[in-house]
This record gives C-alpha cells, structure tokens and sequence, in this order.
C-alpha cells in the first residue's frame, strides 16, 4: 500500500481490492486526497474503461487470482498504450503464486522486457 509518491504529486489513485476491509483501509489512507479513491472490484473483471491508466500496478492479487492470466489481461486491458504496467507476485513457495509460470506469461504478454526481469 505504497501510495504517497503518485498522490503526493497530485496523480488520481484508484485503489482496488477484492476484500471489503481492504477497501475501507484504504478508503481511510486515501481520505486526505480528493482525487484518489478505493473501490471494491475484482481484479479479473475490472468494470473499467479500456486504456484508462497511464500505470497499473497488481501487487500480491494475480497470484491468488483463480484466473490468474485473466487478472493480467485485464490489466493489460485497462492499461493505455505505451503505459506502464507492474506485477509483484512471490519469488518461491511457500509464498504461494505461480512465479515462474507467471514470469514467462509477462514475457509473453510484453508486461516488462527480459532484461529489465531481474
């Protein structure tokens, strides 16, 4: 919940999170912004706009998605052209998530180049 760079610059944050009391903390951190807010969503089926963010961020949420490569593509989908896109996942179990298959589905997807993985 890393959110004070974007929305101390005055970026528009849109949080989002599966679990209602996920979305109230954060409704609470983002309060003193007025141009940020949390909604309760879920990942794999965004009711977003196409291309609607300059930068998108999955952090822990594709590995526990059960649709994991819907998560991403909904990610994708809601990123705009030339935007940037960030997924943190686990490295290894017993952290959970598949990284591996996961890595190689960014690759694939084009979500970070193989040189910048590392």
């Amino acid at each position: 919940m890393t959110l004070q760079p974007g929305r101390e610059r005055g970026a528009a944050v849109l949080a989002v999170d599966y679990a209602p009391g996920m979305v109230n903390l954060l409704s609470q951190r983002l309060a003193p912004f007025p141009a940020s807010t949390a909604r309760l969503m879920d990942g794999q089926m965004l009711a977003l706009d196409d291309e609607g963010f300059d930068a998108t961020f999955s952090l822990i949420g594709a590995s526990i998605f059960p649709d994991w490569r819907r998560g991403l593509a909904e990610q994708v989908r809601v990123t705009r052209t030339g935007g940037k896109a960030c997924v943190a996942t686990w490295r290894k179990l017993p952290g959970g998530g598949p990284f591996l298959v996961m890595a190689e589905a960014q690759r694939t997807t084009g979500l970070c180049s193989a040189r910048r993985w590392y």
